[in-house]
Formats: C-alpha cells, sequence, structure tokens
C-alpha cells in the first residue's frame, strides 16, 4: 500500500492536465463494462497505468506493476463476483476526481478504500480457492 499511496500523492501533484483527463476517461470507462470481467480488467490495467505515468517515479511504477502482476489471476476471479467491478468502477471515479482536483488528501483517502476493497475481496477469493 506504501508504493501506491506515494503513487497516488505524486500523480495527484504532478499530472498534467491531459494525464489527469486520460485518468479520469478510464475511471469514467469502467461503466460499460460492469458485466464484463474480461473487458474490465483491460481497462483497470490502463486506468492503474495511467496514474502510475502520472506519478512519474519510474521505480515506484515498477514496483506496483510488479505487485498488479503478481495478484492477477487472483483480481480475474474476484472480478467475476458480483458487485466487485461495479464497487471498483466507483472507487476509480472517487480517485479520478480528486486527482482532477489536485486534492492530494482526497486522492490518497479514495485510493487507499480502493486499496482495502482490493484486499478483502482478494482475501476472500483466495480463501474459497
Amino acid at each position: 500500500a506504501v508504493v501506491d499511496l506515494e503513487l497516488i500523492r505524486l500523480a495527484t501533484m504532478r499530472a498534467t492536465a491531459e494525464q489527469r483527463q486520460r485518468i479520469m476517461q478510464h475511471a469514467v470507462d469502467g461503466r460499460a463494462f460492469l458485466n464484463d470481467p474480461v473487458a474490465f480488467r483491460l481497462l483497470d490495467i490502463e486506468f492503474h497505468q495511467s496514474l502510475n505515468d502520472a506519478a512519474d517515479n519510474r521505480l515506484l511504477s515498477a514496483l506496483a506493476q510488479s505487485l498488479y502482476d503478481i495478484s492477477l489471476d487472483v483480481r480475474r476471479v474476484a472480478s467475476a463476483v458480483p458487485g466487485n467491478i461495479e464497487k471498483s468502477v466507483g472507487q476509480h471515479i472517487e480517485v479520478a476526481e480528486a486527482v482532477m482536483a489536485r486534492n492530494v488528501p482526497a486522492a490518497v483517502a479514495a485510493y487507499r478504500r480502493h486499496l482495502e476493497h482490493v484486499r478483502d475481496t482478494t482475501i476472500t477469493v483466495m480463501e474459497k480457492a
């Protein structure tokens, strides 16, 4: 969580107008994939990568991407659980809105809630496996 939260802090401070718009577009586009876990996972990768790019810190971005990749198989299963995509999309939008507003505390808090949701749903899926 430390790596991801620092990336969000940096992204909120450093993102260009174009990067902020891309982050928001990826977040909002998630609404189109509420019933398509595969498409949502692909968009999720783009959303998180756009945040990492905006942070402009290659080391932290590489660390975050590695952690994301490690959990990808479990997250695929968790994405198929009813309601998980809808909640993630809502959280992505909250994060994107805070980034758009350059509100660092709100962006970090929203991303922390998203990470907690991801953690909790991942643990639930792993316990059932």
